[in-house]
């Protein structure tokens, strides 16, 4: 089931990074000081895609609702995003 697959991501994420899960969806909004930076890092050091969370939505008068996250797509098999984790997780703990 689809759902299973995202709750198996969502709970390997969340060991890897040490934070809580959200409720539903299958994208992680991971909170990060220098998201630029934080990206470009998982980019260059562990070959992992990620966006920053203010390219996805528009700012409004109370800013942009993205700002400060990082966007991780938890989409893929268990094994793919238990190795996106662990690289991941080598760029959020050295912050």
């Amino acid at each position: 089931e689809v759902g299973a697959c995202y709750m198996g991501n969502f709970g390997v994420a969340a060991t890897h990074l040490q934070i809580t899960p959200p409720e539903g969806g299958f994208f992680w909004w991971l909170k990060v000081d220098d998201v630029v930076d934080f990206v470009q890092r998982l980019m260059a050091e562990q070959a992992v895609r990620a966006l920053p969370g203010s390219f996805m939505a528009t700012a409004a008068d109370a800013g942009n609702p993205g700002a400060g996250y990082v966007r991780l797509a938890l989409v893929h098999d268990l094994a793919s995003t238990d190795k996106a984790m662990r690289r991941i997780a080598e760029i959020y703990g050295a912050r």
